[in-house]
């Protein structure tokens, strides 16, 4: 299905213009003729690709998970609903709405219509809609998707919130460096040229900074982008992305902390899959793939791998080391219990209120050492500036 921007012409003479999804340009013609417009031109629209897939937030499909199950309660078909939707949202999820309508008009299922839109949306999101049109409960499983999105939503909304005030203090600390290092010292080095005194180490050494900085600032930002491009096609394979992924795992106290927010996505994942009336070994596989983190998907389908060859839950779980010691006890409790999705659902929010710690320590963690950073750089700025004028009035 491609994307057309249209202009044509209505029955009063007025020329009108918009955009539709159709399969061909004789499709579109047809659309409009249905409306009383006769098509003028038409063009493809080529959207770039960090357009094109630009990620649906976890917000949006919030929303839009929990008003599709309102709607559908109602009585409201899946289209009249999508229609709905559409003048609620605005870029690029308006657009993904309107492609899965026109999907559904043309006879698709709602997760085919929903592959039209490329990466836009998340593989759990697309796996569930199927999981929802298979089993006939769709406005169930939107009412599902409403609650795990908005937890996450939440959840990222947390993390922004805990690093606003770090990111904060760190650029005021870099304007005043650049500020002190451009500005204050080179007057102070003037005066004290015209003075006819020496420069302290300390001194000298912040103005070659500074003198490298100013003179080679566009050479300093290329090496930077040519680092990232680097780097961004180093992680594009997957041997080096997974081992980067691994690495996540292993880094002291940081480690932990990964650790409950991956068991934290994995349970609630589990949770709403197996809400759902999906299997445990579908439902981990489902999982693995929601988890953004290369490593922890192998292991996952390791665990899945080893469980078709009979080993049992134990076993399996056991040898790994995505998980802390504690969460493994949990979901091989939560399946030799019997009861899985009642305790994914306690492990999901235990897991919760642990982030939120996790959270706060590295909060607490990082405050001081930012304050640290921040006196440490402008005092030494500040001296270097000062010692020079002190040596002055000493020499007097």
């Amino acid at each position: 299905m491609k994307e057309y921007r249209y202009k044509a012409i209505n029955m009063e003479g007025n020329v009108v213009k918009g955009e539709s999804f159709s399969n061909s340009e004789y499709e579109l013609i047809m659309e409009l003729r249905h409306n009383k417009y006769f098509l003028i031109s038409s063009k493809v629209i080529a959207k770039k690709k960090f357009i094109r897939n630009k990620k649906v937030s976890s917000k949006e499909l919030y929303i839009f998970s929990k008003q599709m199950s309102y709607m559908m309660n109602a009585g409201f078909n899946i289209c009249e609903s999508l229609s709905i939707m559409y003048d609620k949202f605005q870029g690029n999820m308006r657009r993904i709405i309107k492609c899965i309508e026109k999907g559904i008009e043309n006879g698709n299922s709602i997760y085919k219509s929903v592959q039209y839109c490329g990466d836009s949306i998340p593989y759990f999101f697309k796996s569930m809609l199927f999981i929802g049109e298979e089993s006939g409960n769709l406005s169930e499983v939107f009412r599902n998707l409403g609650e795990y999105y908005k937890d996450q939503w939440k959840t990222e909304e947390k993390i922004k919130n805990a690093t606003t005030y770090p990111a904060i203090v760190f650029a005021f600390t870099i304007i005043i460096l650049v500020f002190l290092v451009s500005k204050v010292i080179p007057r102070f080095v003037e005066t004290l040229n015209s003075l006819g005194g020496k420069l302290p180490k300390i001194t000298e050494f912040i103005l070659s900074v500074s003198f490298f900085i100013k003179d080679d600032f566009l050479g300093i930002i290329a090496f930077i982008l040519i680092i990232y491009g680097i780097s961004k096609k180093l992680l594009r394979v997957k041997k080096n992305r997974m081992k980067l992924d691994e690495l996540k795992f292993r880094i002291p106290f940081l480690s932990e902390i990964y650790k409950n927010k991956i068991a934290l996505r994995f349970s609630n994942t589990l949770y709403i899959l197996i809400k759902s009336g999906i299997d445990i070994i579908k439902a981990m596989h489902i999982a693995s793939k929601v988890l953004e983190n290369t490593y922890a998907e192998k292991c996952i389908k390791d665990i899945i791998e080893n469980l078709r060859n009979g080993k049992d839950f134990r076993e399996s779980f056991q040898k790994i080391n995505i998980f802390t010691r504690q969460t493994k006890n949990m979901l091989i409790m939560a399946e030799e219990c019997g009861n899985i999705e009642e305790i994914m659902r306690n492990i999901s929010d235990l897991y919760r209120e642990q982030f939120k710690d996790d959270l706060k320590r590295i909060i607490n963690f990082i405050e001081p050492c930012m304050i640290i950073f921040l006196a440490v750089f402008v005092g030494t700025v500040i001296i270097s500036s000062i010692l020079p004028m002190i040596n002055i009035m000493n020499s007097i």
